[in-house]
């Protein structure tokens, strides 16, 4: 039962909230409220725990997954035991701020727990550090996680062990984040919603990965940017060429040509064109001015040796051009930021959803295309193959892709 002002609470104590609009703030204050009641907490050494802990914690878990459509429950951690403050862990022998074991189970100091929500720029939090940990092992054990976080933890860990192999001189995370890549993770999830404006000037690269991971960009206090296109095709030409839709978009412009003139000569000079009925060059124009209208409204994307380009729909330039505006160029995204190429089968029939993600100014996007034949994706499926970046989902398990 809820007996305090949730909207006040957080407003006060949490300064995630205070960033977010009106209607995100209703969705987090929901998202608790769920957490809430899917968790038992639970105090030790005499410590009483309130619905303003309850909260707090509910809301820092909150925040990391508050960009996940879903998946966004933390599945098999369905208890939090809290401390006065440090506690002897039975598991390690050693006195602890907070720990996650994976019997399901969350344990924090109350007293650094909510010193790590009141000082918000120190990139010290033990809850988000925790927590952070609950997300990995939830992925780990395959209990059902975000596919992009998925995919960006295997990135994160690849860097952080190339981190701790050769550490900077001056390192811009912690020592601790230096113990194993877990732990990297982790610590790096500290400095990503503490510290982002810092963490994106000394670390970008690692940065941009941290924000599909949560799918938040923190330096722009935006928890969910990325916007998804439904008129991007993805159509790999080979290297050096255009668009296989470009050039259907003028070759639909030929054929409108074409059957406007059949049907104007049907018209005036039926003896010409005999044995060609009205109705059927009224067709054939019908049917080529969809074609055009098709793809003059698609952006496509063009395959190259070190980078993708997807083409503006040609309706934009021709826009621009009218209005004496700036042109529209095709965006170059270059190998490292396409994130990621999924390949499904969704029907069992043979014919693949194929979906090429990629970075543009730091909002992600998709394209999408339908293919029965694999054989012209090769070289683009061979590019990712050893990077662990092509998947698809077969009994909800997802696995690399099979070049064979």
């Amino acid at each position: 039962m809820i007996t305090i002002d949730r909207h006040y609470l957080l407003n006060k104590e949490f300064s995630y909230y205070r960033k977010l609009s009106p209607s995100d703030q209703k969705l987090f204050r929901n998202r608790i409220q769920e957490f809430i009641q899917s968790t038992s907490f639970e105090g030790r050494k005499g410590l009483v725990v309130t619905e303003t802990m309850q909260v707090l914690i509910a809301a820092t878990a909150v925040q990391l997954t508050l960009g996940f459509y879903v998946h966004y429950y933390y599945e098999h951690f369905k208890k939090v035991l809290l401390y006065p403050e440090k506690y002897l862990s039975h598991h390690t022998g050693q006195y602890h701020t907070g720990e996650m074991n994976t019997a399901g189970v969350i344990v924090f100091s109350w007293k650094d727990f909510y010193e790590g929500i009141k000082v918000d720029q120190d990139s010290r939090n033990v809850g988000l550090h925790e927590f952070a940990h609950a997300l990995e092992f939830i992925d780990k054990a395959d209990l059902g996680i975000d596919d992009y976080f998925a995919h960006a933890i295997e990135k994160i860990k690849t860097i952080g062990r190339q981190y701790i192999q050769r550490q900077p001189d001056v390192p811009f995370f912690r020592s601790y984040a230096a113990t194993n890549t877990s732990e990297f993770f982790a610590v790096g999830t500290e400095y990503f919603f503490e510290a982002p404006s810092e963490f994106k000037r000394q670390m970008p690269d690692l940065y941009r990965i941290y924000t599909i991971a949560y799918r938040q960009n923190r330096e722009l206090n935006v928890y969910n940017p990325y916007s998804t296109s439904s008129t991007d095709t993805l159509l790999l030409g080979q290297k050096g060429t255009k668009s296989g839709s470009q050039w259907m978009t003028f070759i639909s412009l030929l054929l409108i040509s074409v059957s406007g003139a059949l049907v104007f000569w049907n018209q005036h000079y039926p003896n010409v064109i005999e044995g060609l009925p009205l109705p059927a060059t009224y067709l054939f124009l019908v049917f080529n001015i969809g074609m055009f209208i098709y793809f003059f409204f698609q952006s496509h994307i063009g395959w190259y040796a070190t980078f993708i380009c997807i083409y503006p729909p040609i309706w934009k330039s021709i826009l621009r051009w009218v209005l004496r505006k700036e042109p529209v160029f095709a965006i170059r995204v270059p190998l490292t930021d396409v994130f990621l190429i999924q390949l499904k089968d969704e029907h069992d029939n043979g014919e693949y959803s194929i979906t090429c993600s990629y970075l543009d100014a730091g909002i992600l996007r998709h394209t999408t295309v339908k293919r029965k034949r694999l054989l012209a994706f090769r070289h683009l499926f061979s590019a990712y193959y050893h990077q662990h970046q092509i998947a698809f989902k077969e009994n909800g398990n997802v696995k690399k892709f099979p070049l064979t």
